[in-house]
């Protein structure tokens, strides 16, 4: 509803752009009628929307209304087929990072088995394929380029030296993060990433009373949060325009910070973590794994963070969805631990196992 309102109303005010839905919005203190979902998979979708407005003027496609409602330009059944492709073109994009961030770590064959699962046993094909409407499959496709980065110039596995005396290498850390949070708010979480690499360069400057390197570091931080807050300012405005505040109104107790579901979101038949995507038996132990632990001890604030935000929300359960669908972008950590379950198979007869397994999990996720 976003793109209508930006290439063909001029006017981000849903009543311009679908007015039949103002009775169940509602209107703000300001009068508008506001677009609750973020913009930024907008970004994703634009391109291939575009393409399809033009395919529609050209008359190679038709215009057909999506429901019983009369056909609207822009807001045809093509419309969504286009803007969903954009969804499967960027998601692609984001696998290829994942799959660059985990051949580092690993083999050729442990980073497609990692990847395979990451991407047809957990709730990121539903999201790639089926609804790719919603925010989670491109906020995934960010943490995967952002993890990628981050693992390229700070991270464990042979970081790029001179590539991160650089700060615009620290600005584009803060731009991936900007941009994910602009996918989906909850993405600020992986601030913790960038910030705890930097925290640890931080005090070993500071026990070394390197006082120019303890400046260099904090003049870092401080350009990935300015790249951060750059990038995720225009959601901000667009919440200033709807609301009239730098901030979206809550009605009181969305977030119990002091009462996380915690076994419902674990172990709940209603989108829990483990009985809707059991290949996490198999992840959660490869995260242990010697190879791959100090990579490990740096991803699991980010998830156990993660967790708690999303436990801590009054519909832990996601409402209408496909699995815990606010986990999509933990899937970059999940196939981390697939990668080291991987790595630990030296026996023929244990890998068939495992590999019978997985085909089940994959077959259990269809």
């Amino acid at each position: 509803m976003h793109l209508p309102g930006l290439f063909l109303h001029r006017n981000l005010d849903l009543r311009a752009t679908v007015p039949e839905w103002a009775p169940t919005f509602g209107y703000t203190a300001t009068g508008k009628v506001a677009n609750p979902c973020p913009i930024g998979p907008d970004l994703v979708w634009a391109p291939t929307y575009l393409l399809g407005l033009l395919l529609q003027k050209l008359h190679i496609v038709r215009t057909v209304a999506p429901t019983n409602a009369p056909p609207r330009f822009g807001q045809a059944a093509v419309d969504f087929w286009m803007a969903g492709l954009g969804t499967l073109l960027y998601g692609a994009v984001g696998l290829a990072a994942l799959f660059r961030f985990l051949r580092r770590h690993g083999s050729v064959m442990g980073a497609r088995f990692a990847l395979g699962l990451g991407a047809l046993a957990t709730p990121l094909c539903f999201y790639l394929v089926t609804q790719p409407l919603y925010q989670h499959a491109p906020s995934f496709s960010t943490v995967a380029l952002l993890v990628e980065r981050w693992d390229a110039l700070l991270g464990v596995g042979r970081p790029n030296q001179a590539a991160a005396a650089r700060l615009r290498a620290y600005a584009l850390l803060g731009a991936l993060i900007g941009l994910a949070m602009l996918m989906r708010i909850q993405e600020g979480v992986w601030l913790l990433l960038p910030g705890v690499t930097l925290l640890e360069v931080l005090v070993a400057k500071a026990r070394a009373r390197d006082l120019a390197g303890l400046a260099r570091t904090v003049v870092q931080g401080l350009v990935v949060l300015a790249a951060t807050a750059i990038v995720f300012a225009p959601q901000l405005l667009l919440w200033r325009y709807f609301y009239g505040t730098f901030t979206v109104p809550q009605q009181p107790g969305h977030m119990r910070w002091s009462e996380p579901a915690v076994v419902e979101t674990l172990f709940s038949l209603r989108a829990g973590l483990f009985p809707w995507v059991p290949v996490l038996y198999l992840a959660i132990p490869g995260l242990c794994v010697r190879p791959l632990r100090a990579l490990s001890l740096r991803l699991l604030p980010v998830l156990f963070m993660e967790f708690w935000v999303n436990a801590s929300a009054w519909d832990y359960h996601g409402s209408w969805a496909f699995g815990p669908r606010r986990f999509t972008d933990a899937v970059v950590i999940f196939a981390v631990g697939l990668l080291g379950l991987f790595l630990t198979l030296r026996r023929r007869a244990l890998r068939t196992t495992v590999y019978i397994a997985a085909g089940f999990f994959v077959a259990y996720n269809v």
